[in-house]
């Protein structure tokens, strides 16, 4: 029997019908780069040093945000223990992704969305679910 997916709630600061505005998950709402405890100034790649993220929602009314078991919600390819900042190649840095639910982890990669799992250095996305962590049931 599947394991059901529960809902991961995002950050949303607001809700309008054509967009989410949500915390952006890469600086941690710091709209630095390193985050907000680092002396590097460098601003967020990912929302342009403003701490949020405005998602598109058009066609999303009936999606729910889940969080990216790729990155584990960081935002970021390796995590956010890692010192490389490279942005994760499946949520592009928000750290969500919109999905239909019901849903259940994915069997092949047991919800991590890599490959090898989330504990192996290799860091290809799942074939099965590409990269989500899970399938729609």
């Amino acid at each position: 029997m599947a394991t059901q997916i529960k809902k991961f709630t995002a950050v949303i600061v607001e809700k309008e019908p054509d967009y989410y505005l949500l915390e952006c998950k890469y600086c941690k709402g710091s709209g630095r780069k390193y985050g907000k405890n680092s002396s590097n100034t460098s601003k967020c790649p990912i929302c342009s040093g403003k701490g949020l993220n405005k998602v598109d929602a058009s066609g999303k009314s009936d999606k729910h945000p889940i969080k990216c078991q790729f990155c584990r919600g960081s935002g970021r390819k390796y995590g956010y223990d890692s010192s490389n900042t490279s942005k994760c190649p499946i949520c592009s840095g928000i750290g969500v992704h919109f999905k239909n639910f019901p849903r259940a982890e994915c069997g092949y990669c047991e919800g991590s969305g890599r490959k090898y799992g989330y504990e192996s250095s290799n860091t290809s996305k799942c074939p099965t679910c590409k990269g989500v962590g899970s399938n729609e049931i």
